[in-house]
């Protein structure tokens, strides 16, 4: 195995490397020398997918033994590994030979979704670790990955959960939250959503009180208003971050060279450049309110494992590897249809489904395998870019557990999440109801199969939102249409799509 490991932030002995932080068992906090001397002690495939089960936080892992040569990445992906077939391993993909883009399917797969399907990238011969999984090397077969946790469960592992429960196993992970973030500056990105809210009451019924709260929009809206709101009730310092105007877009793109190394160390040959973040964190740096040694935390992924997407498409019991590849294709999937992936996608479920895993879990575990881990979550690596630390108290393993083989009944409307968080806000004075969507997935599925015929959309301008995301991906579009990729007039579906398209033709270009 030939090892290449870029950033500053490994701790290693010369056989074993790690990043990041985790809990034990005993629920001691392992960073640093001690998360080293925790991973050191794996002897062999055994013990590593041992340590691995053990491992609660974010963290990334190399062991270069003699008996082992393996790397693995914890649930969230947020410190990602990549692999060629020919034995390199390194947390930058760029340090690879380029060999071309990967396979139609792939292509295919990033264009639907924003991101390369799980272990793989858009350049042929380059794949990357598995969410929760691990990927070891052996010099005659090559490389295999196996996981060492899975989100999905049988009917008979289902048990319900009652609301005190879910209570104490959030105490628990303020508790390590807390802890974790060691009294520096915690800086908490806050929207009008019960996620990010539930972070900051967390934190500060701890007693936590250096904290700084934003919310990117524009003034205003009522996403900016309620997020407002919450931060005035709990005495927290609150920025609102207009990232539509002029001087936003100077900020984001007058250094071309650190704008190069963003959206190269983002995407990674397998996601599409976030601009809102990154415009966001630049906006605060200038304005100086940020702590050198700040840790940021962000209230991904609460109510996708609390039933956010099944009750989006409408999940059921007595879904088929059919039924429920034609909702993730035409309710989930943001960005269009595309055979290949719809291809895979019943594979996936299908091998699922006979196994006995139930239809919502199958659903739930392809949702936070890819759309979350390698897309949702990927956004947060904005704040490694400028060397900040993260925290995911969301993706904690016991809360994460909890959730795993909860009855459909208590997913359906995230029903015991929402219900339990909003007695935890009424006792904290921020108890706002949020706008609860209605979904009709039959409708959404007609609507998603009809816009697979329908030819895209021209307008003179392309529409804008409250968030400012038009604006701040401006010069993305600019750069598409010089590019001949739009014409003058053609519409994007959205941001996100101005993002996505311009990433891919900057990696079929060889500059990604």
């Amino acid at each position: 195995m030939e090892l290449t490991l870029t950033s500053p932030n490994w701790h290693g002995n010369g056989q074993t490397f790690v990043r990041g932080y985790c809990y034990d068992k005993s629920n001691s906090l392992l960073q640093g020398d001690s998360l080293l001397a925790f991973f050191d002690e794996v002897s062999s495939e055994t013990t590593f997918q041992s340590k691995l089960a053990e491992a609660n936080g974010l963290f990334s892992v190399v062991i270069d033994k003699p008996a082992l040569n393996a790397a693995a990445v914890d649930a969230t992906r947020t410190y990602p590994m990549y692999f060629t077939l020919s034995g390199q391993l390194s947390d930058n993909p760029h340090t690879f030979p380029a060999k071309g883009i990967a396979d139609r399917r792939k292509v295919d797969f990033y264009n639907a979704t924003g991101a390369t399907p799980e272990g793989c990238t858009l350049i042929d011969g380059i794949f990357q670790v598995s969410p929760s999984h691990y990927a070891f090397w052996q010099p005659q077969k090559g490389w295999d990955q196996k996981p060492y946790r899975t989100y999905f469960c049988k009917k008979s592992e289902e048990r319900p959960c009652a609301a005190q429960q879910l209570r104490e196993v959030l105490d628990a992970v303020a508790e390590r939250l807390v802890r974790s973030c060691g009294g520096r500056q915690v800086v908490i990105p806050l929207s009008g959503g019960y996620d990010s809210r539930l972070i900051a009451v967390m934190l500060k019924s701890h007693g936590y009180d250096n904290l700084l709260a934003y919310t990117v929009g524009k003034k205003g809206s009522a996403e900016c208003r309620m997020a407002e709101q919450v931060a005035n009730r709990l005495g927290i310092k609150h920025y609102n971050i207009d990232i539509s105007d002029t001087q936003t877009q100077e900020l984001c793109y007058a250094d071309r060279a650190e704008f190069e190394r963003y959206y190269q160390f983002m995407g990674n040959y397998g996601n599409f450049t976030w601009m809102f973040e990154f415009a966001a964190i630049k906006k605060l740096r200038a304005m100086g309110c940020l702590s050198s040694d700040a840790v940021f935390v962000p209230g991904h992924s609460g109510d996708s494992i609390a039933g956010s997407h099944i009750t989006k498409a409408g999940v059921t019991a007595r879904d088929t590897a059919a039924s429920l590849t034609r909702k993730i294709m035409y309710i989930s999937n943001e960005y269009g249809y595309r055979r290949s992936v719809s291809e895979y996608i019943f594979g996936y479920f299908q091998t699922l489904l006979v196994e006995g895993v139930t239809p919502y879990s199958a659903y739930q575990s392809f949702i936070l395998q890819n759309r979350q881990a390698h897309n949702i979550i990927n956004s947060a690596r904005v704040y490694e870019f400028f060397g900040y630390d993260v925290r995911m108290p969301l993706w904690d393993t016991q809360l994460m557990d909890l959730f795993r083989p909860l009855p459909l009944e208590q997913l359906h409307d995230c029903s015991l999440y929402n219900a339990t968080l909003m007695k935890i806000f009424e006792e904290n004075n921020v108890g706002f109801a949020k706008k609860e969507k209605t979904y009709n997935p039959k409708k959404q599925i007609v609507r998603g199969f009809v816009k697979r015929f329908l030819p895209t959309e021209y307008i003179k301008q392309p529409q804008k939102g409250d968030g400012g995301e038009w604006e701040v991906c401006q010069p993305l579009l600019d750069e598409l249409v010089a590019m001949k990729r739009y014409g003058r007039y053609r519409k994007p579906l959205n941001s996100n799509t101005i993002m996505k398209e311009w990433y891919l033709k900057k990696v079929m270009e060889g500059e990604g």
